[in-house]
């Protein structure tokens, strides 16, 4: 059970590597639409040992979050 949540945690930290990459390029529907697939796969992919769930979530989340730039009237 933990080797299966340490190789889930490896899955995401990849994923986690991918959002950044995306992050840090200009906004577009195609990075969007990227972004969107890697949260589907990020959803598919089981627990992770608790002591990293926190920390990778919130910095995956921010990364993705980051290519969706909240409008001026929200």
């Amino acid at each position: 059970m933990e080797q299966t949540r340490l190789n889930n945690l490896a899955d995401k930290e990849d994923l986690l590597k991918q959002a950044q990459d995306i992050a840090s390029r200009p906004v577009s529907g195609e990075s969007q639409r990227e972004i969107k697939h890697l949260r589907t796969q990020w959803k598919e992919i089981g627990q992770v040992p608790k002591k990293y769930s926190d920390r990778i979530w919130k910095d995956f989340n921010t990364a993705c979050d980051s290519c969706f730039p909240k409008r001026e009237d929200d």
